[in-house]
């Protein structure tokens, strides 16, 4: 279902795309199916009414900060010829990536606009805070792991071929193998014989998580599936969450404040340009007869 916005189109892949974009984030890890979908819809709506908002006020960028910004991306393309033919090579004339910039720059500034209600919290709120979001603020737990993977293609017949293959290495291991060589073979994620590195919780797709943090140092898991394919993992070594001192993470505390009214200014500025808009949300049929 298409989307129009004070006239400008919202396609269903552009939703899509900030859908893939939340659940990426912590945020988007704790929503439904659904309410990712819906929250993605709110956010891409967001953006448009923001985009238009800029560019209302796009003339008032100065030229200067144009220019600044020209020169900044020149100097680092290595020069004016360097530049230009990397703008070529986008399709774009220099006029359209100038009129680029002025529109980024035009985006920064209405939020920046939006954010200059900000008040920086007093030690005192960031104590409190810290008090109240202590677990926010922890060390997380992490594993150090590797994996086996055989990808899945989405095809019954070839996945049902790619989980016998699995079944087979994990047949191997069973014999005594070394995860490791096995993994650098027959993996199709061979390097450092599958090694992860430590990683915490979030790092990686939610089935990954709950089969390996599940096991204890040295144990191998069966085998799982997650969005990729087939996998097996091994854990090597476990560190536990560990609480922080509040002086240790006064930084972050205050960044994350910040963000959070920051957020919550941009929300309400958004609902305002929402409340004003013309949203219309297009039938399937008529999406397919344009």
């Amino acid at each position: 279902m298409a989307l129009l916005v004070n006239g400008d189109r919202i396609e269903d892949s552009e939703i899509e795309a900030v859908r893939k974009e939340l659940a990426q984030t912590p945020e988007g890890n704790s929503l439904s199916q659904e309410g990712l979908t819906e929250v993605a819809t709110r956010r891409a709506i967001e953006r448009v009414l923001v985009r238009q908002e800029a560019a209302r006020r796009a003339d008032e960028v100065p030229r200067a900060a144009i220019k600044a910004e020209l020169d900044k991306l020149m100097a680092k393309a290595g020069g004016r010829e360097n530049f230009l033919r990397f703008v070529h090579s986008k399709g774009m004339t220099k006029e359209m990536f100038e009129q680029d910039i002025r529109m980024r720059l035009s985006i920064s500034r209405v939020l920046d606009e939006i954010c200059r209600d900000y008040l920086a919290p007093t030690d005192e709120a960031l104590r409190a805070y810290y008090e109240e979001n202590k677990s926010r603020f922890n060390k997380p737990e992490q594993i150090h792991a590797a994996h086996i993977v055989c990808y899945t293609r989405g095809n019954v017949i070839e996945d049902y071929a790619v989980l016998e293959r699995i079944r087979a290495i994990q047949a191997r291991l069973q014999a005594g193998e070394s995860f490791e060589d096995v993994a650098l073979h027959l993996s199709e994620c061979p390097e450092r014989g599958g090694d992860l590195g430590y990683i915490s919780p979030g790092q990686m797709v939610q089935e990954f998580d709950d089969a390996a943090f599940a096991l204890a140092p040295g144990e191998n898991s069966g085998v799982f599936q997650t969005p990729f394919g087939y996998h097996i993992a091994k854990v090597y070594d476990r560190n536990e969450a560990e609480e922080q001192p509040f002086e240790t993470v006064k930084d972050d505390v205050l960044a994350r404040m910040r963000d959070e009214q920051e957020n919550a200014l941009i929300d309400a500025a958004t609902q305002r340009l929402r409340d004003a808009a013309a949203i219309e949300f297009l039938p399937e049929e008529a999406v397919q007869a344009q």
